[in-house]
């Protein structure tokens, strides 16, 4: 069975959301989920071939045509944990929301932020995700210095997610040098499997 979805004019997480819920409806066969953004493009790539689909992506019109194949002999999400990228239950989760640590001085908020990773960095276990969104993502950008940190505990095994859409916003998409860009779909889900503890 073949399922098409047009997602063009969306914002994320909807091109996600519509691509997973006509993958659920059908047992097997092709979605081609249609979008007209460099994020929504990768977005939507990213969930299929986290899931353990066949991803195809061609570029026509202005248009990105995803192609992600559903079926017998296609590896899916519940049938390999090499695909699943997903934290243990109970692994403690950081959700950045600023790149300055309290109210007041916003240098005096930076000095402390930098503590505040050099200090996590030690802990053990280390986090299982950290989740940087709106000014937050400029903390895992080339020219912080909180990098050095979140490379650290990068090796560690803790997961590094960047908003995109903040990223886009602050247009510092290509200076991301550590992690990796994500969705709301993706971090919405992240949140859900341990304990959460909101930095803002």
């Amino acid at each position: 069975m073949n399922k098409e979805v047009n997602n063009c004019g969306l914002a994320c997480p909807q091109p996600v959301i519509n691509t997973k819920r006509a993958l659920d409806e059908i047992e097997s066969g092709v979605v081609v989920s249609i979008v007209d953004n460099q994020v929504a493009k990768e977005n939507v790539t990213r969930f299929a071939q986290n899931a353990g689909y066949d991803v195809s992506v061609a570029e026509k019109d202005n248009k990105f045509i995803i192609t992600i194949t559903k079926g017998e002999g296609v590896q899916t999400e519940a049938e390999s944990d090499e695909v699943i990228s997903c934290v243990p239950a109970g692994g403690t989760i950081y959700l950045i929301t600023t790149d300055s640590l309290g109210q007041g001085s916003p240098e005096l908020g930076y000095t402390l932020m930098k503590s505040f990773f050099a200090s996590i960095k030690e802990t053990k276990p280390a986090p299982a995700a950290l989740i940087f969104m709106n000014s937050g993502v400029k903390l895992a950008c080339s020219g912080c210095k909180m990098v050095e940190d979140l490379l650290a505990l990068q090796q560690k095994g803790t997961e590094i997610l960047a908003c995109g859409t903040c990223l886009d916003y602050y247009k510092i998409k290509e200076q991301l040098a550590v992690g990796k860009v994500s969705n709301m779909f993706e971090i919405v889900e992240k949140m859900g499997t341990g304990k959460v503890i909101t930095i803002a």
